[in-house]
């Protein structure tokens, strides 16, 4: 059974309630965090989670989702496109993400670091890297062709990207990770990755 959603009115109500009766195994989401965090407080308020917990896909990947969503949250797993910020995973020795993770806290002290932060941090860095190959002849389809000729450009976030014409899914790396209690709050644990998902007929 699926149900769809907005922030106005996102239907979770009505929903857990059918889940709770149909007795669904899991739930898995494609929302953002706050429909998320509605839809597990009003699975603890109808005194219901399902057997296998909740996943879902990189929206979900916020600092503040755990406390937004409560402790029924616990085991939640979900996709993430870059190396996660637990110090205890792949972050320990990655020195590329004490660079993302220094660079923008410089500016941005208090930010909710998340899949998108990581995304817009790269493309930076890789936008400020291609105008300098560019020097001052700079146009659009200049950048265009000089993105098109990009290999294996390291992110220092894991993924290293590559494009050519008409091949622009650049990243094809995930991660898992999970709710899991640290003390007496919940934060996002490294599980597993990364891992590779490539189109059909893809050659790595």
């Amino acid at each position: 059974m699926t149900q769809a959603a907005n922030f106005d009115d996102p239907g979770t109500t009505t929903f857990i309630a059918q889940c709770r009766t149909k007795n669904v195994d899991a739930i898995t989401s494609m929302i953002d965090p706050g429909i998320f965090a509605r839809m597990i407080r009003e699975a603890a308020a109808q005194a219901y989670k399902p057997k296998f917990g909740y996943s879902g896909g990189a929206a979900l990947y916020f600092q503040a989702t755990p406390k937004f969503a409560g402790p029924t949250a616990e085991g939640t797993i979900t996709t993430v496109d870059w190396i996660p910020d637990d110090p205890a995973g792949p972050a320990a020795h990655a020195p590329g993400f004490a660079a993302y993770k220094n660079t923008v806290e410089k500016y941005y002290p208090h930010i909710d670091h998340s899949n998108w932060t990581k995304a817009a941090y790269v493309g930076s860095v890789l936008l400020g890297d291609t105008l300098k190959k560019l020097g001052l002849n700079v146009t659009r389809a200049g950048i265009k062709d000089e993105l098109d000729k990009t290999t294996d450009f390291n992110t220092g976030l894991g993924p290293k990207l590559s494009w050519s014409p008409g091949h622009h899914r650049s990243n094809s790396t995930t991660y898992l990770v999970q709710l899991q209690k640290q003390g007496n709050q919940l934060v996002w644990k490294y599980l597993y990755g990364p891992m590779t998902d490539l189109p059909a007929g893809t050659k790595n």
